[in-house]
C-alpha cells in the first residue's frame, strides 16, 4: 500500500518527486521490484540519510536516473514548534528553574514486542524492562525531573499506544519520586507536541520524529533504535554517535551510554546548534529547486506529485 500512490502518480504521467525518506532495506522480491520500478521512474529522490543514497544508486546502476538521486534533510526539520501555553501534564511541572528537565519517550510498539507482540524487531534487550530500569536510573543518580512524553496516542490496549507504556511507568515512579516523574497526558497535534519537547535540556526517544522534534531545536537527544533509520538522521546533524541500537546493545550497556551522554548534554548542545542550522538551510535549498521544471523552467505547484514512501 505503502508503494500505491507513487505508482498511480507514475500511471497518469505526473512528474514523481520522493520526498526525503529512508530507502530500503527490501528484504523480499517483490519490494526490490517495486523500489526499482519507481525509483526507475521517478523525476527525483531525496534521501534523508547518506545510506539511503547508497541504496538508491546500487539499485540504479544501470539506469541514467541515478543521478536524480540527492540528499535532504527531513522534513520535520522545518516544521515550526505551536507553543503550548499550559500543556496537560500529571502531575503538574512546578515551572522552578534549576533541575534539568530529561523528556523520555517511551515507545509503546516497542514496549509490547511489535505487532506479533514476541520481539518483532529483534531487540537485544527487553524494551520493556529496560525503559523502567532507565527511568528509575535518570530519577535515582541525577537531580533531574523526568517528562514521560507519548508521540503516538492510541487507546490502551492498542499495541502502538505510547501513553499506556508511559502510564505504566509513571505508576512505578509516582510514589518513590513525588513531584519528579511528570506525564504528558493528552494528545496534541506535531507542532505541539515539538514545542512541549522543545522544553527540555534533554530528550531520549525510540520514535524518529520525536527524536527530530528534539534535534532540530538544539535539544540535545539520545535515539534506542530499531532499526538504521535513526542513524542516518542523527548523523545528518554530525551526532550518530549518540544513537544506542537496541538490536545489538543489552539494557545494561545501552542505559551506561544514555548516562554518559546526559552527563556530556553541553558538548552535544555545541554541535547541534551549528549543524541544525546548516541542515535547515540545505533543506530550504533543495525545495527551492524542486519548485522549478528542469525541462521547462516553468514552477511544478500543479505538476509535481510528492509520495512519502515506497517500501512493501
Amino acid at each position: 500500500m505503502g508503494s500505491l500512490p507513487s505508482i498511480i502518480a507514475l500511471l497518469l504521467g505526473k512528474r514523481l518527486i520522493l520526498f526525503p525518506q529512508t530507502y530500503g532495506p527490501y528484504s523480499s522480491e517483490t519490494a526490490r521490484f517495486l523500489a526499482r520500478l519507481i525509483l526507475s521512474r521517478a523525476g527525483q529522490i531525496l534521501s534523508r540519510d547518506k545510506e539511503g543514497l547508497d541504496v538508491v544508486k546500487t539499485m540504479l546502476e544501470t539506469s541514467d536516473r541515478k543521478g536524480q538521486a540527492e540528499f535532504c534533510p527531513d522534513v520535520a526539520f522545518a516544521l515550526d514548534p505551536v507553543p503550548v501555553e499550559q500543556p496537560d501534564i500529571q502531575p503538574p511541572l512546578d515551572g522552578k528553574a534549576g533541575a534539568p528537565l530529561v523528556g523520555f519517550n517511551i515507545n509503546g510498539l516497542l514496549y509490547n514486542g511489535g505487532y506479533t507482540r514476541d520481539n518483532m524487531f529483534g531487540l537485544a534487550m527487553d524494551y520493556k524492562t529496560f525503559v523502567h530500569r532507565l527511568a528509575e536510573e535518570i530519577l535515582s543518580k541525577t537531580d533531574a525531573k523526568l517528562l514521560l512524553i507519548p508521540h503516538t496516542f492510541a487507546p490502551f490496549g492498542d499495541v502502538e499506544s505510547d501513553n499506556e507504556a508511559s502510564q505504566r511507568v509513571l505508576g512505578e515512579l509516582d510514589a518513590r519520586y513525588p513531584g519528579r516523574a511528570h506525564l504528558v497526558s493528552r494528545s496534541y497535534d506535531q507542532s505541539e507536541i515539538k514545542s512541549i519537547i522543545g522544553r527540555c535540556d534533554f530528550f531520549i526517544g525510540s520514535r524518529m520524529h520525536a527524536c527530530i522534534a528534539a534535534l532540530s531545536q538544539g535539544v540535545p537527544a539520545v535515539a534506542v533504535a530499531y532499526s538504521r533509520k535513526f542513524k542516518g538522521v542523527f548523523d545528518s546533524v554530525g551526532v550518530g554517535e549518540v544513537v544506542v541500537d537496541a538490536r545489538d546493545a543489552s539494557a545494561n550497556e545501552a542505559i551506561t551510554r544514555i548516562m554518559k551522554i546526559f552527563e556530556e548534554r553541553a558538548i552535544l548542545r555545541s554541535t547541534l546548534s551549528r549543524r541544525v542550522t546548516e541542515q535547515k538551510e540545505l533543506l530550504f535549498e533543495v525545495f527551492r529547486g524542486l519548485t522549478v521544471s528542469p525541462a521547462s523552467n516553468q514552477r511544478l505547484c500543479e505538476e509535481a506529485q510528492p509520495a512519502s514512501a515506497v517500501s512493501v
